[in-house]
């Protein structure tokens, strides 16, 4: 995302471009390359912390059953899923940490989560929000447990290496941070969540709070 205008935008050049869904046989036209060489070459450091951070939006939207085909890296929220009662949306955020790097390290990393917060995007009209807020209804925290670097990358594909919190975005917003650590998620959410869980999780901390607030 680029220049993007904040409040009244002028009309755009074009509307928002949807993105294509892709396959991996898809070709790279005039080089006998295929999509899912690309894939292969930009993709496959799993331990890397940007690209664990988009694995762990994959398997926690997968496990909400989100409807979107494609991921939106610039959207307001990571997933969208239906709550209890089928017709409204519980927006959800992802967050992942982990203590072992791709990198050479001397110590662990701490287990902190970041950009709680932020200013809204609207896609259709690249215009941002005035001030930062808190952009979903709940937050799933995604923690990558392995700590030995001989089976860490068999363990990042191996759901079983991953603990999954959950807390309410309301909860979140009440404390007024930007960051949280894993210490404090542990003390304001549910968890550890077992994968197959985790939809039934985000729906009932989704209606408890709206119960209570």
């Amino acid at each position: 995302m680029s220049s993007a205008q904040t409040a009244g935008a002028c009309t755009p050049w074009h509307p928002a471009i949807q993105p294509r869904v892709r396959s991996a046989t898809d070709p790279i036209v005039g080089t006998g390359l295929t999509v899912g060489g690309f894939w292969r070459w930009a993709h496959s450091d799993l331990l890397d912390n940007t690209t664990r951070a988009v694995l762990a939006e994959y398997i926690v939207a997968c496990a909400l059953i989100d409807r979107s085909e494609v991921r939106n890296p610039w959207g307001n929220h990571d997933a969208l899923m239906q709550g209890s009662d089928g017709t409204g949306e519980i927006r959800v955020e992802v967050k992942s940490a982990a203590r072992l790097q791709s990198w050479a390290q001397t110590y662990p990393s701490k287990m902190v989560f970041t950009r709680l917060s932020g200013r809204s995007w609207d896609r259709a009209t690249n215009t941002m929000g005035t001030k930062r807020e808190i952009r979903a209804d709940v937050f799933v925290f995604a923690v990558f447990l392995s700590e030995d670097p001989l089976r860490a990358l068999d363990d990042i594909v191996d759901v079983v290496a991953w603990e999954f919190w959950v807390v309410p975005g309301a909860t979140i917003q009440e404390r007024g941070s930007r960051s949280v650590s894993l210490a404090t998620v542990k003390q304001i959410g549910r968890g550890p969540v077992a994968y197959k869980d985790l939809a039934t999780a985000v729906r009932e901390m989704a209606s408890a709070r709206e119960r209570t607030g």
